[in-house]
């Protein structure tokens, strides 16, 4: 008896703007990220069976410059609507099984109580099957005040587990069926944005919110070099760095070069160390020297984007485990800042040609988006990725990149590889996969 298991992380994303309940006296932040994870596909005689550990859930709370975690102190069901199949609920888990007809439609309400305060979230959840390959059509929420609880409102948004690509892109669909072979199968939520010469456009599972991981210090050099422009201050600028900055148990060439601290670097230096080596002190040294993550958030916004968010640094990541989830972007928005930065003239040409060559210049993330293409392509990218947690997860594999072609031309390129299971090696080799099918596309 074969099983395929597949595991993800069922996002239930809410953004929206909360004020202070003078009622119960209860401060609710800016924005409110309730979550479930660990959802499981089991095939047994091709007869699947999914669960919710609903034991899982938590609730991440961000103001803009604090960010707490809230785990529930009490969960239980309030109505529970299955089509086609059979429920069970047990000691936390909630087991969808002997499912007579594909798609199963499942809608349900949850009651979770987070320090007392209740809040109700309705889900609807459409699963189906087609080659043993489960498709999730997972869903976004808004939120709705009430006297009593905060209950959360469905909006679908489909979101499966292989690709199911939206696009405008003009030259045709053998690029879409290349990508959705590469990502089909695979243990993982993959997103894909390009945007060629600023123009065409294609996306695959764009409507998701990917962890960043390290491809938002591309945002933040953004911001810094904003800062150092609208300040009248150079890149020779010099920062003080103390040694209680230079933290230990994170990856950082900084503080390998400079173990002491107590000195001081030039603000182009530090950019080099945080873009081209992806050092995490040096990261939150510029997040402190800009004014936070609320700041740089605000700046990329000001940009005219939005679908992302900024609240976290290096040192908030290596937290809690769900700390990450709250730096996300879709690869859309995350080409779109690319493409900004390239054509926008958003910041004064040498501070634009710096931190261009310091992303030709990224040592890190070699077999991602450079991997296969040809030698001498020019490429300026910025890689992130992060560790695993116990269940063997990997939040996010990710490379956003501009490339030039040969004849000229450019585009931008957003690869993001979202709670996989698969090993590093398959979670790069998609990347790269992914880059070369593009590169090839575009040079035919």
């Amino acid at each position: 008896m074969k099983v395929f298991k597949i595991i993800s992380i069922l996002y239930i994303v809410s953004i929206s703007a909360f004020s202070q309940n003078k009622d119960k006296d209860v401060t609710i932040y800016k924005n409110v990220d309730p979550r479930i994870s660990t959802k499981e596909f089991r095939f047994e005689n091709k007869s699947p069976q999914l669960i919710f550990n609903l034991s899982r859930a938590w609730a991440i709370h961000s103001n803009g410059d604090s960010i707490k975690i809230t785990r529930p102190d009490r969960i239980e069901f309030k109505e529970l609507s299955v089509i086609d199949a059979k429920a069970e609920y047990k000691q936390g888990m909630l087991t969808i099984k002997e499912y007579k007809k594909h798609p199963v439609i499942i809608t349900y309400d949850i009651i979770l109580s987070f320090n007392g305060k209740l809040v109700t979230m309705q889900f609807k959840n459409i699963i189906a099957q087609k080659k043993n390959i489960p498709i999730g059509y997972i869903s976004h929420f808004t939120l709705q005040k009430s006297q009593e609880y905060y209950k959360l409102i469905h909006e679908p948004t489909e979101v499966s587990m292989f690709a199911t690509p939206t696009h405008t892109f003009s030259q045709n669909d053998g690029l879409r069926n290349d990508i959705e072979k590469i990502i089909r199968g695979k243990r993982a939520t993959v997103g894909v944005a390009l945007i060629v010469d600023g123009k065409d456009t294609l996306t695959v599972n764009n409507g998701f919110h990917y962890p960043t991981q390290s491809t938002y210090k591309f945002h933040l050099a953004l911001a810094v070099l904003d800062y150092l422009d609208k300040n009248n201050l150079s890149l020779d600028h010099k920062i003080f760095i103390p040694k209680t900055e230079l933290l230990p148990g994170t990856y950082s060439p900084l503080r390998d070069d400079y173990p002491d601290g107590n000195i001081e670097l030039p603000v182009s230096e530090i950019l080099k160390y945080t873009v081209s080596q992806s050092d995490n002190n040096g990261c939150d040294i510029l997040f402190r020297f800009v004014g936070g993550t609320s700041a740089v958030n605000r700046y990329i916004m000001n940009l005219g984007f939005s679908d992302f968010a900024i609240a976290a640094t290096e040192e908030e990541m290596h937290g809690p485990w769900e700390v990450q989830y709250t730096n996300w972007s879709t690869p859309l928005t995350a080409a779109r800042v690319l493409e900004k930065f390239r054509t926008g003239n958003i910041l004064p040409q040498h501070f634009h040609d710096f931190l261009w060559n310091a992303m030709v210049d990224t040592a890190t993330g070699p077999k991602k988006i450079k991997g296969l293409l040809p030698p001498g392509t020019i490429v300026a990218h910025k890689t992130g990725s992060s560790f695993r947690n116990a269940e063997g997860l990997k939040a996010a594999e990710n490379d956003i990149a501009i490339i030039r072609l040969p004849d000229g031309r450019y585009y931008s390129l957003a690869v993001f590889v979202a709670d996989s299971m698969e090993d590093d090696a398959t979670n790069m080799r998609m990347i790269a996969e992914i880059s070369k099918a593009v590169y090839d596309s575009l040079t035919k």
